[in-house]
C-alpha cells in the first residue's frame, strides 16, 4: 500500500483517539510524500496541519518546511513574505524566519 494511502487511512483512527502526536507525525508524513512528488502546495497544507498539533518537547515548529513549500509552490512572493513576518521569531532559528525558508 502506498504511504499516502496508509496515512490517510490512519488519520481517522488518530483523530478518534485524540492522539495529537500521531496526527502531527501523520501530517508530517503527508508533507514528506508531497515534497518527494514536488507537490509543494499540498506539502504546505500538510505541514500547516501538522503544526496545528502540539510538538513534543524539543520538537520544531515546522516553519522552515512550510516556508520552503510556499516558496516553491504557487504562493505569491508578497504573501510568503507577509506570512514569514507573522511567524514567531523563536520558531524560526537563529537567523530569523526569512532566512529559515
Amino acid at each position: 500500500m502506498p504511504w499516502k494511502l496508509l496515512v490517510l487511512e490512519a488519520l481517522p483512527v488518530f483523530e478518534a483517539a485524540g492522539d495529537e502526536l500521531a496526527l502531527r507525525i501523520a501530517y508530517r508524513a503527508l508533507g514528506s510524500v508531497a515534497n518527494m512528488r514536488a507537490h509543494m502546495d499540498q506539502m504546505a497544507v500538510a505541514y500547516q496541519q501538522a503544526a496545528a498539533y502540539a510538538a513534543p518537547a524539543g520538537g520544531t515548529a515546522l516553519i522552515g518546511y512550510q516556508g520552503h513549500a510556499r516558496f516553491h509552490g504557487s504562493t505569491p512572493l508578497t504573501e510568503l513574505l507577509a506570512w514569514l513576518d507573522e511567524q514567531d521569531p523563536r520558531s524560526c532559528g537563529p537567523t530569523g524566519c526569512r532566512r529559515s525558508a
